[in-house]
């Protein structure tokens, strides 16, 4: 019972369809990099030992590496949600998300295949 602009309903929307869709494949899924509250009422806990793979929060390539090695651990068994838009801005319209500023998108999006992608996601495996 919480409401919302249009924008990030239909974000929202989207991402829960991905996440169900990962699901219903018996595969694990990890979302990058920007949806942290996502995990507090998920089914599914975060494989990520991480909710938010900002910059802050992954501020040296220790930290990176970490996340990323994880990934590479759970290859085979896990679905990389990748955000084409800024959450941050769902208000006020869709902001392409660039990968320059998220290494671990980058990481994903160079080390992994992509495999379908939706209005506002890329999946990657």
């Amino acid at each position: 019972m919480i409401y919302t602009n249009p924008n990030t309903y239909d974000f929202l929307v989207d991402l829960n369809k991905v996440a169900d869709e990962a699901s219903a494949r018996n595969r694990k899924y990890a979302i990058i990099p920007d949806v942290p509250g996502y995990w507090v009422q998920s089914r599914q806990t975060n494989p990520l030992p991480i909710d938010w793979t900002q910059p802050v929060e992954l501020g040296n390539r220790h930290l990176v590496d970490h996340v990323t090695n994880d990934l590479e651990a759970q290859r085979g068994e896990v679905t990389i949600i990748v955000q084409k838009v800024h959450a941050f801005y769902l208000a006020d319209g869709f902001v392409p998300l660039g990968e320059d500023q998220y290494p671990v998108v980058q990481y994903a999006r160079s080390h992994f295949t992509k495999t379908s992608e939706t209005e506002f996601f890329e999946l990657y495996e």
